[in-house]
């Protein structure tokens, strides 16, 4: 489930930033494989520019739907 979470996030920074997107790096406990049922998941994203606000939004609004669907 975690696995097709991260790859949806992925896509939608693709589909908000399509020639911005430079890095999508899972690090900690995920990337390692000591992950938890209650591990949470530590992601860098790098992006050339300033960031717009309304992709940025819909970005956060995923993250928070996806945190309290868990």
């Amino acid at each position: 489930m975690m696995h097709e979470a991260v790859k949806e996030f992925k896509k939608r920074l693709m589909d908000c930033y399509p020639d911005r997107l430079v890095r999508f790096i899972v690090f900690g406990s995920y990337a390692r494989g000591d992950h938890r049922e209650d591990s949470d998941i530590d992601l860098l994203v790098t992006l050339t520019g300033p960031v717009d606000w309304n992709p940025e939004r819909e970005i956060f609004t995923f993250g928070l739907i996806f945190y309290f669907l868990n």
